[in-house]
């Protein structure tokens, strides 16, 4: 039986945007707080009746995202010169991997009102 599983992330992060007008208040340096949520479908294993541990997918994050994406700047990232928030979602999707699982989709928000999701 398949599950789709999701944990909730959070990144502070700053950046400026590249290729706007200047006078735009994202051409300047800012910082966000985001909010991520990354999404996994596996298989449910038993004897254990779960998919993956969620410490599992906290250990994952911790290594292989917050490590380099949290307390940064963005524009310093390779891969992410000009971090809109498309492009950081799809860098998340693209290196957030949990062995035994897919992953099926990346949400971020920007702001409360603001969020883009990727799903490969």
């Amino acid at each position: 039986m398949k599950m789709e599983l999701s944990r909730h992330y959070t990144l502070q992060s700053a950046r400026a945007l590249k290729g706007i007008d200047e006078e735009h208040q994202c051409a300047r340096l800012h910082g966000h707080t985001f909010q991520v949520r990354v999404s996994v479908l596996g298989e449910v294993k038993m004897p254990e009746g779960w998919v993956v541990d969620f410490a599992e997918m906290d250990q994952i994050w911790e290594e292989t995202i917050k490590v380099k994406l949290d307390h940064v700047l963005l524009n310093d990232v390779p891969g992410l010169e000009n971090p809109t928030t498309e492009l950081l979602t799809k860098w998340i999707f693209e290196h957030y991997q949990v062995p035994g699982t897919t992953t099926v989709a990346v949400d971020v928000n920007e702001t409360g009102y603001s969020r883009v999701r990727y799903t490969g």
